[in-house]
């Protein structure tokens, strides 16, 4: 079997995924995908080249189309031209005539109508698919447990080396605001306890008082904005991610001035301290900061739900979704990649089911 990308860094990212490449020499001789025209946005990074070729393997016609505002990689664009998937960066090129999208943040809404579906990847583009009509089925893999692996695992631990390369800064005990404390937030939690910083929570959600709670950090409902501007003035970092754009200026109409001289991050793919902060005032300029490293992303934690985002191709092909409307990825799906993933790699450290009045989330511990 010949792979797409000739490449040492794809071939050493490749012998780290359990998922995508599992059955690559089967797809690869049946090619199930043949004919099947995709479109797929993502932010261009190595991993992601490692997300689609398993889709090009399978006979799929590909077409990729990058992120530039959160990663512009000449490297990995000159990989993609250089094999036979087709590279689009500016969306006006596109052909418009695509059987199925497989999205991230929603940008191929610009794209116009898929033939068949679309699989939306992130919190973000699904609460913007959830709003609109649909004339077609959307998958969402946002509220998933395989997505929870990706936020708290990868993106968590890269928080912190990339603070370190931008700033020069270490977070060892020092005071750090986190707005909010879902899936990534956890995570996040997780590596600055870790670092013994004295964090303060803002939420308004049980479970992140129970996190709070768990990991000995402070907690400030969101709704109590006087007590937030007091936290914020003595911050040295204020980390949001709730991936709800303009949060900042917006909801809590906050400006720079409010914040001293804390650093601030965007973590959660949007916008979150909004129009009154000027880019050049948060840390790589607006985006999340995992994405100023060569590599964004820990593959052995963003390959399950890359494969779930490519599982869902056959999903649609099947008719697993028929009707036009919003769905949420399978359970029992979900499900089985976790415990493939916690088989191989993790061990529950908490199981939020029993704690009474919180919503069922796992919280995963490595296994050392």
């Amino acid at each position: 079997m010949e792979y797409i990308f000739n490449s040492i860094k794809i071939d050493e990212l490749r012998k780290r995924t359990y998922f995508l490449y599992k059955d690559a020499e089967e797809v690869y001789a049946k090619k199930p995908l043949a004919g099947i025209r995709i479109l797929h946005c993502a932010p261009l990074t190595y991993e992601s080249l490692c997300k689609v070729e398993p889709l090009a393997l399978a006979g799929a016609s590909l077409t990729m189309t990058g992120y530039p505002s959160l990663s512009d990689h000449p490297e990995v664009e000159d990989l993609i031209n250089k094999s036979s998937i087709k590279y689009v960066r500016d969306f006006n090129y596109l052909n418009k005539d695509y059987d199925i999208f497989l999205d991230y943040n929603a940008r191929l809404l610009q794209a116009g109508t898929p033939k068949i579906g679309t699989v939306e990847f992130s919190q973000l583009g699904g609460e913007i698919y959830k709003k609109i009509h649909l004339d077609y089925p959307v998958i969402s893999l946002d509220d998933t447990q395989t997505k929870i692996i990706e936020c708290k695992y990868g993106t968590s631990e890269l928080f912190v080396q990339a603070f370190k390369s931008i700033t020069g800064e270490d977070l060892n005990n020092k005071n750090v605001v986190l707005i909010g404390c879902g899936k990534l937030g956890s995570g996040i939690l997780e590596v600055l306890t870790k670092k013994k910083a004295k964090i303060t929570i803002i939420d308004n959600k049980a479970m992140a008082f129970e996190m709070a709670r768990y990991y000995s950090a402070a907690f400030i409902d969101s709704k109590e904005v006087e007590k937030i501007k007091l936290t914020l003035k003595k911050a040295f970092c204020v980390v949001c991610s709730t991936g709800i754009n303009n949060l900042i200026s917006k909801e809590y109409k906050l400006n720079p001035s409010d914040f001293s001289d804390a650093y601030l991050v965007d973590m959660g793919g949007a916008d979150e301290f909004g129009d009154y902060f000027p880019e050049e005032r948060i840390l790589a300029n607006k985006k999340p900061i995992n994405y100023i490293l060569e590599h964004p992303f820990v593959m052995e934690y963003i390959d399950p739900i890359f494969y779930a985002q490519n599982l869902s191709v056959y999903l649609l092909l099947d008719k697993m979704f028929p009707f036009a409307g919003f769905y949420p990825f399978p359970k029992e799906l979900d499900q089985q990649i976790v415990n493939i993933f916690e088989r191989n790699y993790l061990k529950p450290s908490i199981e939020w089911h029993k704690i009474k009045g919180i919503e069922s989330v796992d919280v995963f511990k490595k296994e050392y």
